[in-house]
């Protein structure tokens, strides 16, 4: 995988998204109607295979393929990208946590993966667990679909 070419194409991507409002005052990211056709069908692309294809997750599929182009172009290499992406910390408030884990019932497993692989101390950190699991899943899916692309 050549970097630099990766790094290219995250820009040129991070280019064509910006950040919205809706009428009832949630933020989401889209595709700038300015972009050009091609990189719009790649940015759906990306989104809808990273996904799964699920209607339910393309709101987090855009915010999560903004935030990783911004990590790749962030970082000198794709080791250093994976370092960053295992060293995130996540969420620390559990206000943020219980809405992941309310905004998808599938990351109820999370909690359960979490629970087997680890010993959680408390439930705080059981949450913080599999919020940085969840993360972490989508943001490798996200790469590698974006390494498809270049």
């Amino acid at each position: 995988m050549n970097y630099k070419k990766l790094q290219n194409k995250a820009n040129k991507i991070n280019e064509a998204l910006e950040h919205a409002k809706r009428t009832d005052g949630t933020e989401f990211v889209r595709t700038k109607e300015t972009a050009k056709e091609a990189l719009a069908d790649e940015i759906k692309d990306i989104v809808f295979n990273s996904t799964g294809r699920n209607f339910y997750q393309l709101d987090n599929g855009y915010k999560t393929l903004w935030e990783l182009c911004d990590l790749i172009g962030e970082c000198e290499s794709e080791e250093a990208l994976e370092t960053r992406i295992y060293e995130d910390e996540g969420l620390i408030y559990t206000k943020d946590l219980t809405e992941w884990l309310n905004s998808d019932i599938n990351n109820v497993y999370y909690l359960t993966e979490a629970l087997e692989e680890f010993e959680p101390k408390d439930g705080f950190n059981l949450l913080q667990i599999a919020y940085c699991k969840a993360y972490q899943q989508e943001m490798f899916e996200t790469l590698r679909e974006l390494e498809k692309l270049v």
